[in-house]
């Protein structure tokens, strides 16, 4: 059988012929000789349609002189009902080998049915190859740059691009997405298209354009906000005219090779910030062995100053409100980050910091407070620090292992995601702190219904299976407690409610139903300290008259980036309605 070629304007296709023989009862469609050199391989792929049956049984492939591949497949179909070929089993049959070409990950192919006599059926389709690879970097105005100001390093770009769009490689759809996947990790430009045009210069062949349009190298960013409370009667107010906010700035690429620095300066009161200024200056060193490296290793390096409102320090049911202890942390981390696949990762390195703890009044503080009965306040609470000083120094080492398999169906998450993290100190800082603190947290998302893929379509029905263990050998300061109870941990009660202790264990279940473009939701969720309270320094769980473990159950719905539930704690037996941004697990 002759090779035909077809052409359409000035684009040559080259078309591969098939056969297809009718016969009552069953049909086939083969190849009727085998190409000399070609290279067998067996298919795994099988398809159920009603009474159809598609199974691809054989591909070989051979070069010619042109950018064409040339397949030839085997399809066996069953039809008990027909005895002659009808529009509809033309229409099926084209379907079929679209389908077929659809999970191998190729465009649609060209398909035709050629002629039709003696109950005989020959049909062409073509398989173009990539003959070339061109990445184009456009200017603000969306044209080629003829000087590129802000140099990228091509290697680094040609590795970010998958293997499968090099030349000599057939074109494949997943392919091209994942090489846009590749593109935006690099957060260095603000258009990228991946677009397959025809090789004019190569019969049958198609160059793969990147077209990338990038970033501005330098940036600066200032914003500005006012705190809204409630006034006098019940009207909204402003804390302060004065506004709160953060500086922020970035030079990214350096050298071209995706180097950046990154720094961001927050503050409550922006004319005024030296009472609570908050710091962060990052250095990121992508691909540290190499772009070509399969481990692609990434080094960072900042120095930080934070402030938050630490939950150990936290009263119990019918406690009045306690003194908050705010802890501010300063220092400087380094750590190494190994992606093991596009979502799992190992993370290791080393923190240096100063910790300090300080009242409402921002003096430092060495001990936790609560009201007495006559209103005085008992400083005799719970030390804050290590040391007793309300300072601690110390350095420590510190790893992560990130093992992420989920995916989203209709904006639901489903898969497996495991979290490992360890803390070892080693004996430098304040008291000589040794210590080895631990969690592992594991989570479920199980699919119960399969659905139907589409950005109209609804999410399908989700069990999630919940749990975290964690555990401190060794000195442990207050601050680096573990806390039981807020949106995080247990549902319904306050960050710290319900303990501080060195070792914890909490499990949570969650139906998810779809109703409409969205789901709601029933949990049910409970932690305890493992009775390990009584081993934190000064014993905060009994110092708030906390009871160190509860429960809680209620019913929820997703509203966009929120999620509005009613929470029931079990300990006390009454109910809240919360408003909480972000995801549970």
């Amino acid at each position: 059988m002759e090779r035909n070629t077809e052409t359409s304007g000035t684009e040559m296709i080259e078309i591969e012929p098939f056969s297809f023989t009718y016969q009552r009862g069953h049909s086939k469609v083969f190849a009727p000789q085998i190409v000399e050199g070609a290279l067998p391989s067996s298919s795994t792929k099988q398809l159920d349609k009603g009474k159809e049956k598609v199974a691809e049984q054989d591909i070989v492939e051979k070069e010619d002189e042109h950018e064409t591949e040339r397949e030839f497949q085997l399809i066996e179909l069953e039809d008990e009902d027909e005895e002659r070929i009808t529009n509809m089993i033309l229409k099926r049959k084209d379907a079929n080998i679209s389908e077929l070409q659809a999970n191998l990950g190729r465009a649609k192919n060209v398909i035709n049915f050629l002629e039709l006599e003696n109950q005989q059926l020959e049909t062409e389709k073509a398989i173009r190859k990539i003959s070339d690879q061109h990445i184009v970097i456009e200017n603000r105005l969306g044209l080629p740059q003829i000087v590129v100001f802000h140099l990228i390093d091509l290697p680094l770009l040609k590795s970010v691009c998958t293997l499968q769009l090099q030349r000599g490689h057939i074109f494949n759809i997943e392919a091209g997405r994942q090489a846009l996947r590749n593109l935006n990790t690099l957060a260095l430009f603000s258009n990228i298209e991946v677009n397959p045009l025809p090789d004019e210069k190569n019969e049958g062949g198609i160059i793969v354009e990147v077209k990338l349009k990038e970033l501005e190298q330098k940036t600066a960013e200032v914003n500005t906000e006012w705190s809204i409370v409630p006034g006098s009667g019940g009207r909204p107010s402003l804390a302060s005219i004065q506004p709160g906010g953060s500086v922020t700035f970035e030079h990214r690429n350096l050298k071209g090779l995706n180097r950046s620095i990154l720094g961001a300066v927050t503050s409550n009161n922006l004319f005024n910030p030296q009472d609570d200024l908050g710091f962060k200056m990052e250095y990121v060193h992508p691909y540290l062995d190499g772009v070509r490296d399969p481990r692609n290793r990434t080094f960072r390096a900042s120095c930080f100053n934070s402030r938050k409102l630490s939950p150990v320090f936290t009263g119990g049911p019918g406690i009045e409100e306690v003194p908050a202890v705010w802890v501010d942390r300063a220092g400087f981390k380094a750590n190494i980050t190994e992606n093991l696949t596009r979502q799992s990762k190992f993370t290791y390195g080393v923190v240096m910091e100063e910790i300090t703890t300080r009242d409402e009044t921002s003096t430092v503080c060495t001990n936790g407070a609560r009201a007495l009965p006559s209103g005085a306040l008992s400083m005799d609470g719970p030390p804050t620090t290590l040391s007793g000083t309300g300072i601690d120094r110390m350095a420590f080492l510190q790893t992560n292992i990130t093992r992420d398999n989920t995916k989203f169906v209709n904006g639901t998450p489903i898969g497996d995601r495991d979290v490992f993290q360890l803390d070892q100190g080693t004996g430098i800082g304040s008291k000589f702190p040794i210590f080895n603190r631990h969690q592992l947290t594991l989570t479920r998302f199980i699919q119960l219904k399969k659905v139907e893929g589409g950005p109209e379509k609804p999410p399908p029905p989700v069990l999630v299976l919940h749990g975290r263990y964690g555990g401190c050998i060794g000195d442990l300061p207050s601050y680096d407690a573990f806390t039981l109870g807020g949106p995080y941990s247990v549902r319904g009660y306050n960050m710290g409610e319900l303990g501080a202790c060195r070792n914890i264990l909490e499990l949570a279940g969650e139906i998810r139903l779809p109703v409409k473009n969205t789901h709601t939701y029933a949990f049910v969720e409970y932690g305890t300290d493992l009775g390990s309270s009584k081993d934190v320094k000064g014993n905060p769980t009994e110092f708030f008259r906390r009871v160190g473990h509860g429960a809680s159950y209620g019913l929820g719905v997703k509203l966009g980036l929120m999620r509005a539930e009613y929470a029931v704690d079990h300990n006390a037996g009454t109910g809240s309605v919360l408003v909480r941004f972000g995801e549970r697990f």
